[in-house]
């Protein structure tokens, strides 16, 4: 499940959408996918019905900040999908000119092996990191997508004020609550929550221990 929050920007409110996921060919899960013909769906609220695209057409940069909009229209160009041992974070460039690949590996002793395209494209071993308690952790930097492995134990607060882009958390292990201007949803592991460039943080409220990606552009 997809969760999604956006600002109503005239009667300072959020809103709330969740997406069904898509399971492609290979048997992978496509938790968000703005891919043509397996574009992940509104599967509730007064958006029902519109894919990932469709969503992005209607509010704009609403959801995707005013700069990823210019830059890419309708297309959401982040997929993430998961093949039941790792989460894979796919930038894909809708004319087909650019693409990037991070997956992620979660391990029994809660340690974690990234490896990203250029790694593989060099043969480079991917890289073991272990959590650092409710410090973020960067594992991915590339001139497309940024990812951060967060592993909370306490309340925890992320400041998106500058980012100008959606924001998407993709909960590995635990549970937690996600908050942003007092709406507030329940995550737990294998969901996956995609918040609006609008908001300006997000906090994050763990139940025991909670482990996430935190993705952006």
């Amino acid at each position: 499940m997809i969760v999604y929050f956006r600002k109503l920007t005239y009667f300072n409110l959020w809103q709330m959408w969740t997406f069904d996921t898509i399971i492609d060919s290979s048997g992978q899960r496509l938790e968000i996918s703005g891919l043509k013909g397996m574009e992940t769906v509104v599967n509730s609220g007064p958006d029902k019905g519109l894919t990932i695209n469709m969503l992005v057409d209607r509010y704009e940069g609403e959801v995707v900040g005013a700069r990823m909009f210019s830059r890419f229209g309708a297309f959401f160009p982040l997929l993430v999908s998961n093949d039941g041992k790792s989460i894979q974070l796919h930038f894909i460039d809708p004319d087909g000119g650019d693409a990037f690949l991070a997956s992620v590996e979660p391990l029994p002793d809660s340690t974690f092996l990234i490896q990203d395209s250029i790694g593989l494209e060099k043969g480079d071993e991917a890289v073991l990191y272990d959590c650092i308690p409710d410090i973020p952790l960067n594992v991915v930097r590339s001139p497309h997508f940024t990812a951060n492995l967060l592993c909370v134990d306490r309340h925890l607060m992320r400041d998106y004020i500058e980012k100008d882009t959606f924001v998407v958390i993709i909960a590995l292990e635990g549970e937690a609550w996600l908050e942003s201007r007092g709406d507030r949803y329940k995550v737990k592991a294998g969901q996956t929550a995609l918040i609006s460039a609008l908001s300006t943080g997000l906090v994050i409220e763990p139940e025991g221990e909670f482990t996430a990606l935190e993705a952006y552009m």
